[in-house]
This record gives C-alpha cells, sequence and structure tokens, in this order.
C-alpha cells in the first residue's frame, strides 16, 4: 500500500509537470525556424579536405579521397591520381598502437560471456555465478554465496565511473580464470518505477551507493584449469577500489588497479597468481583526486615493459616503466597534457604521441619521442588542432589534418622534423566568406580568478551586423573529465538563426589543461565552474556582443546542474535556462564520482550546502524548465522531483517536461521542442 500511494504521488506530480510544459511548439513551427532548417541544409557536411585512408611505400604516399586514389611523392610532395589498380600491393597503412578493449556493453555494465583465447572454452556469468563451458559440458567454479554476495560481474558503479566493462580475465594461455567477487550486502538498494507506459510498470532494483553510504567490496579470485583449485587475491582493504583488470602479457602476473577511497593515492598492482600475494608496482599520489585510469600500454617485444601516464609534474606525460621495478624513463615533458599514445614503434625505439602543446592550449600535435628518453620534438607546428594521423611505417613522414574552427580541413605532409612538405588536399575558396556569413569565434577568455584563459566559441546569425547586441544561448557541460569546446571546423551553428548568438566555454574543472585548471573545482562543484561561465559571459557584455540579462542557459547532466546553478547562482544575469538529467543536489549521486571531486558530506558539508540546487530554489527567478527521464537508473528521477519540490515550497513558478521511457539521454523528436520554445520564450522571441 505505501508504495503504491508512492507511485501514485509520483503519477500525479508527472502529469501536473508535464502540463505545464504542454503548450511547448513544435520546432518547425517556431520563429525563423525555416532559417534554421535552411542552414542545416546548406552547411550539412562542411568538412573540407578530409581523406578516408592513407597507404604509405618508402618512397609514395597514397591517399584515398572521395572514392579516387592519389599518389604523393614523399620527397616533394607532387600529387598525381592514379587508377585503383595503380596502388601497389605493397602499399601499408600507418603505425598505429589501438588499445584492446573487447566487445562493447550497455553502460555502467559487463559483458556476462568470455571466450578462452584457445577457443577451448567460455567462461559465463548466470544468477551471481561464474561457469565455464566446454562443448556441452558446464561447471560452474564459483561457492555458494551469501546474500547480496555475487561473482563475475561487477558492481553497477564500478561501470559506471571506474570504467570496467569485464569482470572475467582468461589467462594468455587459458590455463587460468580471474574473475570478481563483489560484496553488496551493505549497501543501499535504490529502487525505480520502469516500464511507466505499459499497463503494469515494473520495479527496478540496483545497489547504488551514494556519497558516504558503504560501498561494494570488491575481490578476485583465480580459478586454475590444471588443478581445478581457485586461489583468493590478496587484495588489501574493503574500503578501496579494486579495477582495471587484466593478464600481464607474459601471464606471470595479475595486474590491477587499487585505489583508496578518497581517490588520491593510486597503486598499480600485480598479483602472484599461485599464491595470491600482491605488490604495488608503483604509486601516484595527488594533493586532490588522482586520476584513476591513466593510461597504460605494454610493449609487444619487452612484455614486462610499459608505458605510463603520469600526472606528478601537474600534467599528462608519458614514461617507461617496468613491471620489475627500477627508475621510470621519462619519455615527454613541459608545461602541457599528452593526450593519447598514437603508436609504439618499438623496431625504431620511438613513441608517437598526441598532446596539447601548441600556444593555443587546446590544440593537439603529434610528437615523436625517443624510448630511451633521450627526447624528441614536435611533429606538426603550426599552431592550428591536428587530427587524423597516419605516420610512415618507416617515421620518415606523416600525413595529418589542420585546421580551426574557421578554416576548413587540409590535408598536410611533413617529415619527421616538423618540415611541412606541401599541401596535399585542401578546399578552395573561403566557404563562409562565399556565403556571406559571419566568421565564427575561438574565444580567449579569462576565468573569475582574472588569470586563468579559458576557451571557448562563438557563432552569429547570418545576419549579424557589426556592434549590434543579441542575446546569447549558452550550451554547457562544465564537468570533469569532458570538455565540449575543440578548434575544429565549424563554420556556422543553425540555431543561431533563431536571432541569437551561441557560446560554448569549457570552465575551470574541464580535462586537458594540467591538474591545477582541473582541481579548481575540488571540494567545490559548482563553484569555480560556474562562476568561470557568468565571468565569460560578463566579458562578451563588455565586448558589446551580448544584450545583457538577454542570456539563456542550456545543458545535461553536469550541464544541467550548472544550468540550474546558472539561473539560482547568478538570478540577475541569467534570464531562462533548460535544466536536463540533472544532479541537483550532490548527495543523490553516486559515490565515486561525487566523492572523488567532493569527498563525502560529512567531510565537506559545506560545498555539498552551497552547490545544492534544492537548497538555492528560493533565489529563481528566471523562466526555468525542468527536463529528465523517467527511466534514469544514473541521475535518478529524484533529482528531479526534489528541486520541483523546493521551488513549489517557494512558490516559485517553473516548468517541467519528463519522458516516460528515457534514461539518462533524451532522445524524443520533442526534446529540441520544448528546449527551444523555453529559451526563446525566455528571450522575448517568441510567444
Amino acid at each position: 500500500m505505501t508504495l503504491w500511494r508512492s507511485l501514485a504521488g509520483i503519477a500525479l506530480l508527472a502529469s501536473v509537470a508535464a502540463s505545464a510544459a504542454a503548450d511547448w511548439i513544435p520546432f518547425e513551427r517556431l520563429p525563423n525556424a525555416d532559417k534554421v532548417q535552411k542552414a542545416r541544409q546548406q552547411w550539412g557536411n562542411p568538412r573540407g579536405a578530409t581523406p578516408e585512408e592513407i597507404r604509405w611505400t618508402p618512397t609514395t604516399a597514397y591517399m584515398l579521397r572521395d572514392g579516387a586514389w592519389s599518389a604523393i611523392d614523399r620527397a616533394s610532395g607532387k600529387r598525381e591520381t592514379i587508377r585503383d589498380k595503380d596502388l601497389p600491393d605493397s602499399a601499408v597503412r600507418g603505425g598505429r598502437s589501438a588499445a584492446n578493449e573487447g566487445p562493447g556493453v550497455a553502460r555502467g555494465r559487463q559483458r556476462t560471456s568470455e571466450p578462452s583465447p584457445d577457443g577451448e572454452r567460455v567462461a559465463i556469468h548466470e544468477g551471481g555465478h561464474v561457469f565455464i563451458t566446454r562443448g556441452a559440458q558446464r561447471d560452474r567454479i564459483t561457492p555458494d554465496a551469501a546474500p547480496g554476495v555475487k561473482y563475475g560481474i561487477a558492481s553497477w558503479v564500478y561501470g559506471e565511473e571506474l570504467d570496467q566493462k569485464s569482470a572475467m580475465w582468461w589467462h594468455p594461455q587459458s590455463s587460468s580464470l580471474a574473475y570478481y567477487s563483489f560484496d553488496e550486502s551493505k549497501v543501499p538498494e535504490f529502487l525505480l518505477s520502469t516500464e511507466l507506459t505499459k499497463q503494469r510498470p515494473a520495479l527496478d532494483r540496483e545497489r547504488y551507493p551514494k556519497p558516504g553510504d558503504p560501498n561494494p567490496i570488491a575481490g578476485l579470485s583465480i580459478y586454475s584449469i590444471v588443478t581445478g583449485r581457485t586461489t583468493q587475491v590478496k587484495v588489501g582493504d574493503a574500503d578501496q577500489y579494486v579495477y582495471g583488470v587484466q593478464w600481464t602479457p607474459d601471464g606471470k602476473d595479475l595486474l590491477f588497479h587499487r585505489l583508496n577511497r578518497l581517490q588520491n593515492r593510486l597503486e598499480l598492482c600485480l598479483a602472484d597468481p599461485a599464491t595470491g600475494d600482491v605488490r604495488a608496482v608503483l604509486v601516484e599520489e595527488q594533493r586532490c583526486y588522482q586520476n584513476h585510469l591513466p593510461k597504460l600500454r605494454f610493449l609487444a617485444k619487452r612484455p614486462r615493459s610499459f608505458l605510463w601516464e603520469s600526472e606528478r609534474t601537474g600534467y599528462a606525460h608519458f614514461e617507461l616503466r617496468s613491471l620489475d621495478g627500477g627508475d621510470p624513463v621519462v619519455l615527454t615533458k613541459g608545461d602541457f597534457a599528452m593526450r593519447e599514445i598514437h603508436w609504439i614503434d618499438e623496431d625504431s625505439g620511438t613513441l608517437w604521441c598526441i598532446g596539447y602543446s601548441g600556444k593555443v592550449g587546446i590544440n593537439p600535435h603529434l610528437w615523436r619521442v625517443a624510448l630511451d628518453g633521450s627526447g624528441g620534438n614536435e611533429v606538426t607546428t603550426s599552431d592550428m588542432h591536428w587530427s587524423s594521423f597516419s605516420v610512415a611505417p618507416d617515421g620518415g613522414h606523416t600525413i595529418a589534418v589542420e585546421q580551426s574552427i574557421d578554416s576548413a580541413p587540409r590535408t598536410v605532409l611533413v617529415a619527421r622534423d616538423g618540415t611541412r612538405v606541401a599541401v596535399v588536399a585542401e578546399r578552395k575558396g573561403d566557404a563562409i566568406a562565399e556565403k556571406g556569413w559571419p566568421r565564427p569565434e575561438l574565444l580567449q577568455l579569462k576565468a573569475a580568478d582574472g588569470t586563468t584563459t579559458l576557451y571557448g566559441t562563438l557563432h552569429k546569425p547570418k545576419d549579424w551586423k557589426e556592434g549590434a547586441r543579441l542575446p546569447a544561448v549558452v550550451q554547457v557541460y562544465g564537468g570533469p573529465f569532458f570538455r565540449t569546446v575543440e578548434n575544429t571546423y565549424d563554420p556556422v551553428e543553425p540555431l543561431c538563426e533563431f536571432g541569437v548568438l551561441v557560446v560554448k566555454v569549457d570552465n575551470r574543472g574541464t580535462p586537458g589543461r594540467g591538474k591545477a585548471f582541473e582541481d579548481a573545482t575540488y571540494l567545490n562543484l559548482g563553484i569555480a565552474d560556474l562562476d568561470d561561465q557568468a565571468a565569460a559571459i560578463r566579458q562578451l557584455v563588455e565586448r558589446g556582443l551580448v544584450e545583457p540579462k538577454r542570456v539563456g542557459i542550456t545543458g545535461f547532466s553536469y550541464g544541467g546542474t550548472m544550468s540550474a546553478l546558472a539561473l539560482l547562482r547568478y538570478p540577475d544575469e541569467y534570464a531562462v535556462g533548460v535544466v536536463g538529467g540533472a544532479v541537483t543536489d550532490w548527495n543523490n549521486y553516486d559515490s565515486i564520482y561525487t566523492e572523488r571531486y567532493m569527498r563525502t558530506p560529512a567531510e565537506n558539508p559545506k560545498g555539498y550546502e552551497q552547490s545544492s540546487c534544492v537548497r538555492l530554489a528560493g533565489n529563481l527567478k528566471g523562466r526555468l524548465l525542468i527536463v529528465h527521464g523517467m527511466v534514469d537508473d544514473n541521475v535518478h528521477p529524484a533529482n528531479a522531483w526534489q528541486l520541483a519540490d523546493a521551488l513549489q515550497s517557494k512558490g516559485k513558478p517553473f516548468d517541467m517536461m519528463l519522458f516516460p521511457n528515457s534514461g539518462h539521454g533524451i532522445w524524443s523528436p520533442s526534446y529540441e521542442s520544448v528546449t527551444w520554445t523555453h529559451l526563446l520564450r525566455g528571450l522575448g522571441l517568441a510567444n
């Protein structure tokens, strides 16, 4: 009866809330929607001159573009079109070292079957246990479990926040199987109503730890196919995180990451499969939080050696390490962050990697460095955004694409020392000027601290005139681990044709700019990051671009939280906001993510209090629209209910639109209509 009353109350609130936004206008009927659609058609694929494939011989590069092959002389850059049949069989693709992550899985989940490398057996998770099948034979290898204990699968929060997609790991020689055990018996259960549009809704149960709650306890076991015995890995304390599990390439050890609950100390550990004894190969520590998944890549010809990403200097850089100990060999250095490993060329002793080393701090560049630590050089030297790298197998040349927000992609041949040999493909003319559009801008603004540079983008409508002030719509994410601003070719934002400027800014706390930049929001999510967003808009107002008090903001997930806080912390500066899938109080989100940046509510009560949209609800002056998926198992709908209840208790009008079959991501065509109806009305551009 209690549950029925609860569900009935939710249904009533949903009905009332949905009706509040029921007068939304279909997107195609919004004022100037015809201009938006025309711009979308006109700029449907502004990709410029980007190759589809590159192949190499010692003297020639071969480029496939628009269905035709060209031969490019590596010494001179001279290019000529060839027939498909003239492409030599000896031409090979460029060097690349790709990580093997296995088949994909649903968000927050793990694979439930793993075939052995020799193809003889399959490990299966079913009903909380692990089975090994061989032909028709099926054997359970896990013991009877107490309530709340499961094997061969991980807790949801491990999949969501530690990117754990697997829970069973075969030895390279198929002689053993390592697998997880999880004790969730003390983790509070979260109940979520699902299948809401069916005649009889269902109820989903998930062990979901929130900040300060008991966490799931992870264990590791190793089952021997040869002896039938199981060894328990001595993973250590219960209140920690054990993840990133894999066998070493030579099969001598089981490797895993061990992270303390505070998430500022990470150990890379090796377990002896015979005894379960564990030793730490290396330790990374940070004052605030430690990157939980540093890049790790083993060398093929030296299976005890691996590349490791460390932020000890304040920036992410690569070093060469050994599982057997010894000092690391520092490979890259500088006041910029490396982003990824492109290719490990062991034959020449060279690492090709990508880092943000340009004067414009968000432009990625290709580097080549010696694996012995003797140094290297930046290969792509123009201060543009570089991507689509193809490195010749002999390392002598690279073909890559350079571009910027208002410069269409060009394909360029460069030598290993950075010499620019030739532009081998480019779009003729300037499409922006030819079609009569104002140029987009890559913004460089100051953070709220007055010194830190922030990057952003600014797009204008076609009929924009110099000196004109317009309403602005900020599209925001702003949270840790993701960023939205790239200096890639983005000539037009069709949504500007509604009569608005569209702005994106990556505030402090977003990745790729070094630890000090990321740590600015530590213990204070929603404070320094939102202060930066507000400071950015003020600077655009000062430039005479944005009309004061006619600023809208929209975002989803962390971006939804930022949108809500913008209207609640800066109620005189933001007129309207769309709050999509938002965490409205950090007490509501999961333990791993939230504690990484905020610690627990007991340790950081002020941080939780000052960033709570629920607590700040009484500050609302502008027009706020809450949008949420009713079956969101990540950011639970209770976040929307709590904010709605707080606004109602303060007598604050607001709009709300709920999507019964949507989770953490709304794909309904109505979403765009609802969002832009609300924004345009709030900016005085629609009735």
